[in-house]
């Protein structure tokens, strides 16, 4: 699996929030699969890299934990939705690619922190 696929995946998998490696005091919080996904990447094709959603150092655990519960509560009603309702579909992948790039921009707004990789 490459880079790309991983994160298609990770779109359709349930996730969950982590402490990032400074331990449990830092401010952030790491955005991850519940099961990790594994990919490989083209200059060390021979090692498999974890894919997260979003990395430590870029969203505080309030905001963190926020996109967790609504990506996953959205996984939770497609999975009762049936074929027949597409209409719901649609929406639901609207709101999806509206999250996602609400995450890219509060992560693009966020200035560089030197301890942990963004402040908060």
């Amino acid at each position: 699996m490459n880079f790309d696929q991983a994160k298609e995946l990770s779109f359709l998998v349930p996730w969950k929030t982590a402490e990032c490696f400074t331990g449990p005091d830092c401010w952030c919080r790491i955005i991850l699969p519940v099961e990790p996904i594994l990919y490989n990447h083209p200059e060390s094709p021979d090692v498999k890299h974890e894919y997260f959603i979003v990395d430590a150092g870029a969203l505080d655990q309030e905001t963190a934990e926020y996109f967790v519960d609504l990506h996953n509560s959205c996984l939770e009603r497609i999975a009762q939705i049936t074929p027949s309702n597409q209409e719901l579909l649609n929406m639901i992948d609207k709101r999806n690619k509206i999250v996602s790039d609400a995450m890219v921009k509060i992560l693009q707004e966020k200035p560089i922190d030197k301890d942990c990789g963004i402040s908060q």
